[in-house]
């Protein structure tokens, strides 16, 4: 839950910041505001709008954890580990950890803020409300009058509700539900010529006609839900400078004033509310609520808009190439994901023999840095759980598992099996030992069904290592290596020798799913290599790594590599 609300945070901001690039470009120009006004529309409504659909990519958020480690079919690393690498590895557990533990802190103060800001706001439009009420009469017949005239000619089919007001407000439009009012100061009806405030009618009324009363609720919701995105308000702020501007255009298109006349009764508008007035709630729409005067000015003068058919067509097509953004949102390339479309989940399988940390076959992503390749996004720390018995575990780590989505007690159950099964996977049934057998009874297993299923898997995935010559392999792919770096045989010719040799080293496994089989085969290698030093490994695991198809001095670096980076992060 947590790791998808942030993706669809962070996805939206990727989409929004290019609507909002062009929107930019296009403003800046200052001859098409309505088409700059419907962009920065468009990115609010892509910042509330949760993706539909995806659009894969390469990058995935997911860390690396011991439970969903990949083994790499590949090379891992043929240059030792140095302390400089150790100290870098350190150094990225840590901070991986660091952010999977604040990834919950991140989405309570989230919740929190909009609660906070939810609550305040409608506070806020209470008492706005009620002080509004409180200052306000009805105009005078004369304005009636003339906001019914002008309301005729801009198209508006009912009349808004016209008010004065005493209180230190700007002229504007207010609405939270039921009729539109537009609010006029009483200081600026007294002050000027009713052909000066007249303009201003016409201006507020052309916000109406607009519906920006509705675009307020709009932003409102952006704000509330996206309180910490400083997207939210840069947008806003563009989106009502080229709301003013719309509207003066309507308003010079529409009932045709002179330019430097509208213009004059604008700036006298502006200039009787120099003293401080009161600030509204954001529902309300105000004469210079953009502060984009001086732009407003320069386009009443020069009257720059752009209407011509070729020109329609063209912001036409962008809107709709724009609108088609809004469904979509940014996923991880699923071909990082070894394991397909299988969903993993943090309970054992029933059998007892394969639980939810699944370890990929190692196929994909062969470009993740030392072999490393996530399996699932959820924010849990998979490889600390697992060199941790459930009993010491973290309230920081129990903390992870239920944010995730998963069930506590599910989760323990399906580790500690995990767990009791990596204790016994190296050691032959009759050599178990009774504290291993109670392990196994502890964790919810049959030591026998157990046993019988690993000498079936065994028999199956053909992991004894009769017929395999482990010496004469490796002799023949040193022998190609060797090859190589004189010159005598291409690169391209060398990996193709050795996949041929691993290939045939593996050829008479007489599986019926070969490619499934060896998946299988190659995540029992991985845990049982995994659970103990390579130093302890003995020929009947060397032999099934070599079987599994992976080099064994390349593989055995690879293990030492995430033992080392499971101790440090034991140690952090």
């Amino acid at each position: 839950m947590v790791d998808a609300l942030l993706h669809m945070a962070l996805s939206n901001t990727c989409f929004a910041l290019v609507i909002g690039g062009v929107a930019v470009l296009v403003g800046a120009q200052g001859k098409r505001p309505q088409f700059a006004y419907a962009l920065w529309l468009l990115v609010l409504v892509k910042l509330v709008t949760p993706p539909a659909l995806t659009l894969p990519i390469g990058w995935s958020p997911v860390q690396p954890t011991m439970a969903m480690m990949t083994v790499p079919q590949t090379p891992v690393n043929t240059q030792p580990n140095t302390d400089s690498g150790l100290q870098g590895t350190s150094l990225l557990i840590r901070l991986q950890s660091t952010a999977n533990q604040a990834k919950p802190w991140l989405a309570s103060i989230w919740l929190v803020g909009s609660m906070v800001a939810l609550t305040w706001s409608l506070v806020r439009v209470r008492q706005f409300n009620r002080r509004l009420g409180a200052h306000s009469v009805p105009a005078s017949l004369k304005m009636q009058s003339e906001a019914e005239t002008i309301a005729k000619r801009m198209g508006l089919s009912a009349v808004p509700e016209i008010s004065v007001t005493t209180a230190p407000l700007a002229p504007m439009v207010w609405w939270t539900g039921g009729r539109v009012q537009v609010v006029m100061p009483a200081s600026l009806v007294d002050q000027t010529e009713p052909s000066q405030w007249r303009w201003v009618l016409a201006h507020e009324l052309a916000h109406v006609r607009r519906r920006d009363h509705w675009v307020r609720w709009l932003e409102w919701m952006a704000r509330v839900g996206f309180w910490w995105h400083p997207l939210v308000y840069w947008a806003q702020r563009h989106l009502r400078a080229m709301e003013e501007i719309c509207c003066d255009a309507l308003v010079l298109a529409t009932l045709r004033p002179k330019p430097h006349t509208y213009a004059t009764s604008i700036l006298t508008a502006v200039e009787t509310l120099v003293r401080p007035v009161l600030r509204p709630p954001a529902m309300a729409s105000q004469i210079n609520s953009g502060r984009s005067l001086e732009r407003r000015f320069t386009m009443m003068i020069t009257n720059r808009i752009e209407r011509t058919a070729l020109w329609r067509l063209v912001q036409a097509s962008v809107l709709v190439l724009t609108v088609g953004l809004l469904p979509l949102g940014i996923g991880c390339n699923s071909d990082n994901d070894p394991v397909g479309s299988d969903s993993t989940s943090p309970s054992a399988k029933e059998d007892g023999t394969e639980t939810a940390f699944k370890l990929s076959d190692g196929e994909n992503n062969e470009d993740a840095p030392d072999g490393e390749r996530p399996t699932q996004s959820d924010g849990v720390d998979w490889r600390a759980l697992m060199a941790t018995p459930p009993e010491e575990w973290s309230d920081a780590q129990k903390a992870q598992i239920t944010a995730a989505g998963h069930d506590l007690e599910e989760t323990t159950e399906g580790i500690r099996k995990r767990q009791a099964w990596a204790a016994v996977a190296e050691t032959p049934a009759e050599d178990w030992t009774q504290e291993q057998r109670n392990q196994l009874i502890d964790a919810g297993l049959d030591p026998e069904e157990v046993a019988a299923q690993m000498r079936a898997a065994e028999e199956r995935d053909g992991r004894s290592a009769e017929g395999v010559d482990i010496e004469a392999i490796e002799y023949r792919i040193r022998e190609i290596r060797a090859a190589v770096a004189q010159g005598t045989l291409s690169p391209e010719d060398g990996r193709r020798l050795i996949e041929e040799t691993r290939r045939n080293a593996r050829a008479d496994d007489g599986r019926g799913d070969e490619d499934e089989a060896l998946r299988a085969f190659q995540r029992g290698v991985a845990e049982r290599a995994m659970a103990i030093p390579p130093e302890e490994w003995n020929d009947r695991l060397k032999a099934a790594i070599v079987r599994a198809g992976w080099d064994l001095d390349e593989f055995t670096e690879g293990i030492r590599q995430r033992q080392a980076r499971q101790a440090a992060m034991r140690e952090d």
